[in-house]
């Protein structure tokens, strides 16, 4: 079997204390091998469509390579400009569109694929007309199920949005009607990192929304038919976190006992916030939540290892298989210091598969839904290409098996709509899943 590294993407700027006055902000990519090893690429600048477009260019020459996780901070005059990058694979052709989320109240640019190696912006007044919020995170997530991939924006200070594909090319707010819109209490949150998982294993995709200072992280639980229930209190993700500034996040099994944790990275905007509000500090703890079945969640971040007990201002946070063997580590960017590289040592000890899926069109599955089966105990997931707060995680989906030898089943439904399902697969190591090789549960390709 090849041996696969995963690359590692830090897009840092002057802003954040780590380039020299006046100098310009460079990015900084991570090649990762059995050590990650710093490529820094020519800087940047010229403010932030220029940016952006640099960004998307980048994006669109790296996408036919290996998985690259990458953890963004983009500024631009003075202030933040491009908060999130997401790029998906649109259902039906295969065509690949990106979004950057500019974390200011206006429109995000949407780009669409030109060629294999260039994104051009796409001018579009039906999103532009709905988007006028400071939107900070996005998750492509078919939420209902319906075969088109939908998006999820969290914005900073006023209502999230639920974007429903209508499969014309065109979305719909349906944020407030679906109960994603605004915390449990109906308060507008300053949202910034977010993630869909099925975290109580009931066959729905559920979503977390990391928040500011004083306010709770909403955890939005699927009750199904497109309608959702914050319930962070009631399932533990309560007031430890009401002191801190939440940034990424994300649903992942770190113990492999086939129920998804949570990792929520903290760190505070303001220097000196301790010198007039005691409550917070500018440097924070990380933290990470464990699932103790059923979805109810315990804080164990002081029993997780001495690299959560470290104090940093971060934001992004990336997740991945980084050392191939079984569990995810983390990559933390923290502002005006180094990123953490946080190895999971030890979350092996329980079973694992990793699923690295390959479409015809989609080289990566982008979009694609898995549902996995070993032992009496069903999972599922989706292939997201950005999520968490300005970053990109391992591309290949991650599965804890308890004490699971074999894996019965696993079904994929890929982007475009073939079913497949392969069958008997050993678990603890990685398999590739090719597009058409598997069984064929349905010749029906294209309704949903």
């Amino acid at each position: 079997m090849r041996s696969l590294w995963l690359r590692v993407g830090l897009c840092l700027t002057a802003t954040l204390g780590l380039c020299d006055a006046g100098a310009q902000p460079a990015d900084e990519f991570y090649l990762g091998r059995r050590e990650l090893t710093l490529i820094t690429s020519g800087a940047t600048g010229g403010g932030y469509d220029q940016y952006s477009r640099m960004l998307a260019r980048h994006m669109g020459k790296h996408l036919p390579g290996t998985p690259t996780i990458v953890v963004q901070n983009m500024v631009g005059g003075g202030g933040i400009r491009a908060a999130n990058f997401l790029y998906n694979v649109a259902p039906r052709d295969g065509s690949v569109f990106g979004l950057i989320d500019r974390g200011m109240p206006t429109a995000p640019l949407l780009y669409g694929e030109k060629s294999q190696a260039r994104f051009d912006a796409v001018k579009l007044s039906w999103i532009g007309s709905v988007m006028r919020e400071t939107g900070m995170g996005v998750v492509a997530t078919d939420y209902d199920r319906d075969g088109w991939i939908d998006l999820y924006v969290a914005n900073d200070g006023s209502d999230n949005f639920l974007l429903k594909n209508l499969g014309n090319g065109r979305f719909k707010d349906i944020g407030l009607e679906a109960g994603v819109a605004l915390s449990g209490n109906g308060d507008e949150l300053g949202s910034m990192g977010e993630d869909a998982g099925d975290y109580n294993r009931d066959g729905r995709l559920d979503i977390i929304v990391t928040t500011f200072q004083k306010q709770l992280n909403a955890l939005y639980r699927s009750e199904g038919g497109g309608l959702y229930t914050d319930v962070a209190m009631a399932q533990g993700l309560g007031e430890t976190s009401l002191p801190l500034v939440k940034w990424g996040t994300k649903f992942f099994d770190f113990d492999n006992d086939g129920w998804l944790d949570l990792f929520v990275a903290n760190g505070h905007l303001e220097d000196h916030i301790d010198k007039y509000d005691n409550s917070s500090t500018y440097l924070q703890q990380n933290q990470l939540f464990k699932n103790m079945g059923g979805g109810l969640f315990k804080e164990v971040s002081n029993q997780a290892g001495e690299g959560l007990r470290e104090m940093h201002s971060s934001r992004g946070a990336a997740f991945g298989d980084l050392d191939n063997d079984g569990d995810i580590d983390i990559v933390v960017c923290n502002s005006r210091d180094r990123p953490s590289l946080l190895y999971n040592e030890g979350g092996n000890k329980k079973s694992w598969i990793l699923l690295e899926l390959k479409g015809k069109k989609n080289r990566f599955g982008i979009g694609a839904f898995v549902k996995v089966t070993a032992q009496g105990m069903t999972q599922i997931a989706e292939v997201h290409a950005g999520s968490s707060y300005v970053s990109q995680n391992d591309l290949r989906l991650h599965f804890g098996l308890g004490d699971a030898t074999m894996v019965e089943k696993v079904e994929v439904e890929w982007p475009e709509g073939l079913k497949e399902v392969f069958r008997n697969l050993p678990a603890r190591c990685q398999r590739t899943l090719l597009e058409g090789s598997g069984e064929r549960e349905s010749e029906n390709q294209g309704a949903h």
